[in-house]
């Protein structure tokens, strides 16, 4: 699965923001119906669980990992049977590269494909991954002693499950039945996989097409009764990411992220809210991260046009034409940045202060070259691009190995949840929460 970079360090900052617009959700919260389908895998693995490890409890790292051994099994199925279905779509279907050759080779062999490191680390990066905190946290959805345990199934999930559960085909239905029997559970440990499709889950499955998640670039209305379903959990009244979505509602067409961000800002609803002083900052935020990343490629594609040996010369980065626009972006933005009085005590926003300071100071075009490279060797996260060394830019990476994406903000898995749950037709700011730049959402990744 592509990890998303933090080339300049923004990304604590950049959280606080999501948080204040978006809880709860994350970059991989994208379709409504996988929350519907994963309600159905985790109903059906916790009467399955239940049976076999005789509701043992949740208490420990090893129990989660034994309740998520009978999980797993009915995310990859249901990959397996949209694939099956021939109608990828750009769906989101983490590990379909694995599953694919899976199918092809006659569903031979075990964990669906996958190499035992990636079968395992599927819990973080499969698609209950990118749905658990979102299980976990938002209430209605789980039950726990202490709260959403994320495992533990409670009444919307149930009803989800019913809803899934009629709509199958009558042999893949989840049915008590499979629970008798006199099964040695035991014999059955580290290879669960197995059980469900002797059980009767098999990887030949046809007439699902009103099940499947949703094609990349769709955005239309859920059914009413998962509609209605989802809608009181994710966005109950008064909710903030209730109050987010309606506000979405005023983009005009044409509008692009930073556009958003106005429109957010100028709310009086979130204003008056407790994230009213941190939100007012989002629109000098989202020019300076988009500003600082958009210097940060031309940067890297000028290095990478150059043949010098050991990188080019900061000097002769400083004359290339396509460098000068980006720079100057930059330098306008952090002054806006700098001249603001609410910017320099946020939480997490020591380094774009310290890129800010750096390049508002900066009087020419070497010298901005020099404290944009510098910032991003001492404060960005994960793998670094490059480095200033004896008057060179050194390239660390493959001219396509940066990653290269813009801080945002979770809007667009908001506003695609929004309009498929029913609270706001925010059609419009789906297209205006991905500019040019962007990546992607999480639609077919790999995991």
């Amino acid at each position: 699965m592509r990890r998303r970079g933090d080339a300049l360090g923004f990304r604590g900052l950049a959280d606080q923001y999501a948080d204040a617009l978006a809880p709860d959700l994350s970059n991989g919260t994208v379709d409504a119906r996988w929350i519907t389908l994963l309600s159905w895998c985790l109903k059906a693995s916790h009467e399955v669980w239940a049976k076999a490890e005789g509701e043992s409890g949740l208490g420990s790292r090893a129990a989660q990992q034994r309740r998520y051994a009978w999980l797993r099994p009915l995310e990859l199925l249901w990959v397996a049977w949209t694939l099956q279905a021939g109608e990828p779509g750009g769906r989101q279907l983490r590990g379909q590269r694995a599953v694919r050759k899976w199918l092809a080779g006659g569903a031979r062999g075990e964990n669906f494909g996958m190499p035992p490191e990636q079968f395992r680390r599927y819990r973080q990066t499969g698609l209950y991954g990118a749905y658990r905190t979102l299980m976990r946290r938002v209430p209605g959805f789980t039950l726990g002693e202490r709260g959403p345990d994320g495992w533990t199934p409670s009444t919307v999930v149930n009803g989800l499950f019913d809803h899934v559960n009629r709509r199958l085909p009558k042999h893949v239905r989840f049915r008590d039945e499979v629970l008798d029997g006199g099964t040695h559970w035991g014999r059955w440990r580290e290879q669960e996989d197995r059980w469900w499709m002797k059980a009767g889950w098999d990887w030949e499955v046809g007439g699902l097409e009103e099940l499947l998640p949703t094609e990349a670039g769709v955005s239309k209305l859920l059914p009413g009764e998962e509609r209605e379903l989802l809608k009181g959990c994710l966005f109950p009244k008064d909710h903030r990411r209730l109050v987010v979505a309606r506000a979405l509602r005023g983009v005009e067409p044409g509008s692009r992220h930073v556009d958003l961000c106005d429109l957010l800002a100028r709310d009086p609803v979130l204003m008056s809210s407790g994230a009213g002083p941190l939100l007012a900052t989002l629109p000098a935020f989202t020019r300076l991260a988009d500003a600082g990343m958009d210097a940060m490629r031309a940067l890297w594609a000028a290095v990478g046009a150059s043949d010098q040996a050991g990188g080019p010369e900061v000097a002769d980065l400083a004359s290339v034409p396509a460098l000068q626009q980006p720079l100057l972006r930059l330098v306008e933005s952090s002054r806006t940045w700098n001249a603001r009085p609410d910017t320099a005590m946020l939480r997490a926003g020591e380094t774009v202060v310290l890129l800010a300071g750096a390049m508002a100071g900066a009087r020419t075009a070497g010298e901005q070259l020099r404290a944009l490279a510098r910032h991003h060797e001492l404060h960005g996260g994960g793998l670094r691009w490059f480095r200033v060394r004896r008057g060179r830019v050194e390239p660390l990476l493959p001219q396509n190995g940066a990653a290269a994406s813009p801080y945002r903000f979770r809007l667009w898995p908001l506003a695609r949840l929004a309009r498929q749950c029913g609270v706001a037709d925010t059609r419009t700011a789906l297209e205006a929460a991905l500019s040019r730049d962007d990546d992607a959402p999480d639609e077919g990744d790999e995991a």
